[in-house]
């Protein structure tokens, strides 16, 4: 078994250097980031180690280039639907750090006021309508 991993890393190191260029440039061409196109590289290569023996290695190349393209594609899509943090608007956090217990106890103490506060009003309408 640790010959075979040998000859598998062996096989993707050969595979890597031989074709490493052409998979960022491919999909340095859809995402037009460098950042994201080295991701996608390290991602297509991780898959091609661990699909190796399902892929016919006469077909690796262009498997490569399909499988960058489709995850720039995928990347493009999903990054559609994400904000960058500089377009959030800074918004208070609603949890403290005195934890779960003081927070309840805050939210009990609003309720009996509004509470108290109804209350208040509800026996002065009934001395006073006005």
């Amino acid at each position: 078994m640790v010959e075979s991993e040998d000859v598998k890393k062996a096989e993707i190191d050969r595979l890597y250097k031989e074709n490493v260029s052409k998979v960022y440039r491919t999909a340095l061409y859809y995402v037009e980031d460098h950042y994201v196109a080295e991701e996608i590289v390290q991602e297509v290569f991780l898959k091609l180690y661990d699909n190796l023996g399902d892929i016919c290695m006469e077909s690796v190349p262009a498997w490569l280039i399909t499988t960058a393209k489709n995850m720039a594609k995928n990347y493009l899509r999903d990054s559609k639907w994400e904000t960058p943090m500089e377009e959030v608007p800074e918004q208070e956090v609603p949890y403290s750090s005195e934890g779960l217990d003081a927070q309840l106890i805050e939210v009990l103490r609003q309720k009996e006021c509004c509470d108290l506060k109804d209350t208040i009003f509800a026996d002065l309408y009934e001395k006073n309508s006005r």
